[in-house]
């Protein structure tokens, strides 16, 4: 006996199997052979594979506890567990990752012309990443390119901090806060170039900070440093091949270079090193476009403070000569120190009357020769001179020498 049930051979039962119609079975024999290998009498029907399925949980602290072991899809799957410890990203590493993620939105933006968008998600990425110079660096021409130059130097000095080795960074910035008048700042920065150990000391960009360095030094009034620096400067223009200057780094040391060596003796002079204060008055007087004479008056100063009288006279008497009005009444009160040092005091009025009567229309000239007048009680010569130059091309200095001249008599006109 088979152990499969029978059925009906019946017109009703064909109705209920309408496959085997459409389907002759003597068509398919291969269908019949698991019903013949079935039907053997004695042997028993081989049991059907059946896959172990793990009964699900049937409490809810069973669940709970599956739960927590990790994460099971469907039954059947083996658990995923967690992480171990060890793999699992930190804090920081997630801040990290955020911060590269803002980070490339921000470029993104930038390439489609959203700069305003690009600056937040730059900004977000620098929070999240405070000491990556690359944020930075992408900020800092950003914020200025959107007036936001509060944030741009901000920017840059946190990246100057970050970055120390960054001379040109911290140049530029030295010389932009230099320009806002942030002198202390800018020394700062000009200082962290100079000690940059990637700025060759040979090198053009080297005598750039030290020029900056000097000029910033100098509005401080710090003498002694500004010529530090100068001394540099002053080297490496007078041995230009060990230093690689080239005609473009000299252009853009000094726009006026007369006037620049000028400035630079008078700081060494102010220093007390007058050795280095006539080497820069000659390579101003050597410039081109030089002033004649200036060169005189310079090397008269250096002289007078080295107490060389007869040397400081000898110069200031060529630049007195050329009629020139550049420096003013400096010159003429260089003259009387000079004469007074020598014991020549008196020598004073005589020399300014020959000078004066050679040059009558140098009101400096004139001014000065009415107050040492007045000095010496000649207050009509004074008057004369002081009346005469009001009469012709008046001035205010005119006016406050006439205005002490009244003083001195106690005669001021109604």
């Amino acid at each position: 006996m088979s152990g499969f049930p029978k059925i009906a051979n019946t017109a009703s039962a064909r109705s209920h199997w309408p496959w085997r119609t459409a389907f002759p079975l003597s068509r398919w024999p291969f269908l019949l052979v698991p019903i013949v290998v079935a039907s053997v009498p004695g042997r028993a029907a081989p049991a059907p594979a059946t896959r172990a399925v793990q009964p699900a949980p049937s409490t809810l602290s069973q669940l709970q506890a599956e739960e927590a072991r990790g994460l099971r899809l469907q039954l059947g799957d083996d658990v995923a567990l967690p992480l171990p410890q060890s793999l699992r990203p930190s804090e920081d590493e997630k801040r990290a990752r955020q911060a590269a993620a803002w980070f490339m939105t921000g470029r993104y933006r930038q390439t489609t012309n959203d700069f305003r968008g690009a600056y937040d998600a730059y900004k977000r990425a620098a929070q999240l990443a405070p000491d990556e110079i690359a944020i930075y660096q992408a900020l800092i021409p950003l914020a200025f390119s959107l007036n936001r130059t509060n944030d741009a130097i901000a920017f840059a000095l946190k990246a100057a901090e970050l970055d120390r080795g960054n001379w040109q960074l911290a140049r530029q910035l030295g010389r932009y806060l230099a320009a806002q008048g942030k002198l202390d700042q800018a020394v700062q920065l000009l200082q962290q170039a100079a000690r940059s150990e990637r700025l060759d000391r040979r090198s053009p960009g080297f005598v750039l900070v030290q020029r900056d360095l000097g000029v910033v030094q100098a509005a401080r009034g710090k003498l002694k440093e500004a010529a530090a620096a100068y001394r540099t400067v002053l080297e490496a223009v007078e041995h230009p091949d060990q230093y690689g200057l080239d005609e473009k780094t000299r252009a853009e040391l000094f726009k006026n270079p007369a006037s620049a060596f000028e400035r630079i003796g008078e700081v060494f002079l102010q220093a007390g090193d007058p050795q280095a204060a006539i080497r820069a008055f000659k390579l101003a007087g050597a410039e081109s476009g030089a002033r004649a004479g200036t060169l005189n008056y310079n090397l008269a100063l250096v002289y007078y403070q080295t107490k060389e009288y007869d040397l400081a006279l000898q110069e200031l008497n060529k630049y007195l000569e050329a009629q020139l009005q550049s420096k003013g009444q400096e010159a003429y009160e260089l003259l009387e120190k000079i004469l007074r040092a020598q014991g020549r005091a008196d020598d004073l009025v005589p020399r300014l009357e020959q000078l004066a009567k050679a040059d009558p229309r140098n009101p400096a000239l004139q001014l000065f020769l009415a107050s040492r007048y007045a000095a010496a009680g000649r207050t009509d010569d004074a008057l004369a001179i002081y009346q005469k130059i009001l009469k012709t091309a008046p001035t205010f200095e005119a006016y406050l020498g006439l205005a002490d001249l009244y003083r001195r008599l106690r005669d001021v006109p109604k």
